[in-house]
């Protein structure tokens, strides 16, 4: 939250943003006209803020450690095979090329799994880490005295200035506003959960051709 981030951050916010009724209206109008839709519940501008991450915690760097590692891997693998060998091989695993050989069962190109499921990580990353900037750089401005004496002076700007004004702070807090209830259905956060929704199903892909060769896991292939 954001009282409790940094109190002198949302006291002003409370002062200068929340109890001007005109400014808050006008942030609510935007709002409003931008989901095309009357809010039913309470208004974008609440007395307190619940916080984006602005940091990757501890379970994403590992992820993203893990994932530069498979890249520079494949990378390898291709260089050292060449371009052609790569893009054509069916397999990695040697036991497996010789059950394709022996079964006549068509396996998956593996590299292109390979390829397209690293692709899907790294859009996550720069989706996440994309989301991650613009709440920092928006707490950032938050952290400026330059905006709250511009805010202060709000009642006395000209239209053009308001306007201005109300779409600035109106991006700042979307960045900031972890409520999902308001945010865009091409957000960032939204789009890089999507993609990592997508990459670990593209991973699980890896292992599809092994589902009618093993007993064990043969089961958990479902054909419609």
């Amino acid at each position: 939250m954001l009282s409790d981030y940094n109190e002198t951050i949302y006291d002003k916010y409370i002062e200068f943003i929340y109890n001007n009724t005109a400014l808050r209206n006008n942030l609510i109008s935007i709002d409003e006209n931008k989901n095309n839709t009357q809010s039913t519940r309470d208004n974008f501008i609440n007395c307190d803020i619940s916080l984006r991450f602005m940091e990757p915690n501890p379970f994403e760097i590992a992820i993203f450690i893990w994932v530069i590692g498979f890249i520079w891997q494949e990378f390898k693998q291709a260089y050292g095979s060449g371009i052609r060998v790569y893009l054509t091989a069916h397999s990695k695993f040697y036991i497996l090329n010789l059950i394709y050989m022996y079964t006549k069962i068509k396996l998956l190109l593996g590299n292109y799994v390979d390829c397209a499921m690293n692709l899907l990580y790294i859009l996550y990353f720069i989706c996440l880490y994309s989301s991650m900037i613009l709440t920092r750089t928006s707490m950032n401005t938050f952290r400026s005295t330059d905006y709250w004496n511009q805010t202060g002076r709000y009642d006395n700007m000209t239209d053009n200035e308001k306007a201005e004004y109300v779409s600035k702070t109106y991006h700042i807090l979307y960045w900031l506003n972890a409520d999902r209830y308001y945010w865009t259905s091409g957000d960032l956060q939204n789009l890089a959960e999507a993609f990592f929704a997508m990459g670990n199903v593209a991973s699980i892909c890896r292992i599809c051709f092994l589902l009618p060769i093993i007993g064990f896991v043969g089961p958990l292939q479902v054909k419609y």
